[in-house]
């Protein structure tokens, strides 16, 4: 109780919003959650195991297929479905590292030609 009230005192402390602060209508935000199977980045890892090590000795050795698997998530993320802009929130699984994530990010923003609509943030 003593944080809802705290919660509540701190929310009326807050300044109103100015005329130009205010948006009106309401916004639809796009959220993607996708199990992206088994993607890896393009180094190697001696730490994991199987079968996961063979995963990533394909992918890390590979460049091109690694490249496809890139190409065609990209491809579904930019498509029809999302406006060609992509969903406003992306979350995969299946993901072996950040640098698996940075690449996917570089990837739409390499295929998003208006810079208002590229990732930005990452959380992995």
């Amino acid at each position: 109780m003593p944080r809802r009230i705290l919660f509540l005192f701190l929310l009326l402390m807050l300044p109103a919003p100015s005329a130009a602060q205010v948006k009106l209508g309401p916004k639809t935000i796009q959220f993607c959650f996708w199990n992206v199977e088994n993607l890896f980045d393009d180094r190697p890892n001696p730490k994991l195991d199987e079968p996961d090590r063979s995963f990533d000795l394909y992918f890390s050795k590979d460049p091109e297929a690694l490249q496809f698997k890139l190409d065609r998530l990209v491809e579904v993320l930019l498509g029809k479905e999302f406006n060609g802009r992509g969903p406003d929130i992306l979350c995969i699984a299946e993901v072996e590292s950040q640098r698996a994530v940075e690449l996917v990010q570089r990837e739409l923003n390499r295929k998003l030609k208006d810079k208002n609509h590229h990732y930005t943030h990452l959380v992995y």
